[in-house]
């Protein structure tokens, strides 16, 4: 599994997971490309304009309730 931060829209982080550590990162990769963060800068303006303000602490119990 791999998760992507971006660094500005010229690069991305990657987060790469062991699958039998799966809560520990193992490693990063960072990319400098333009093309590559405008591929995930493309996601999260979409997840961005689909996501809720957290205006309550609430939100933590409902986290907490999916991890089970």
């Amino acid at each position: 599994m791999k998760l992507a931060a971006l660094v500005g829209d010229v690069g991305v982080v990657f987060s790469v997971r062991d699958k039998d550590q799966k809560s520990k990162i193992a490693h990063n990769v960072t990319v400098w490309n333009p093309d590559e963060a405008g591929k995930y800068r493309e996601i999260f303006d979409e997840q961005w304009e689909k996501g809720e303000p957290i205006r309550s602490t609430d939100v933590i119990s409902y986290l907490l309730e999916l991890q089970v």
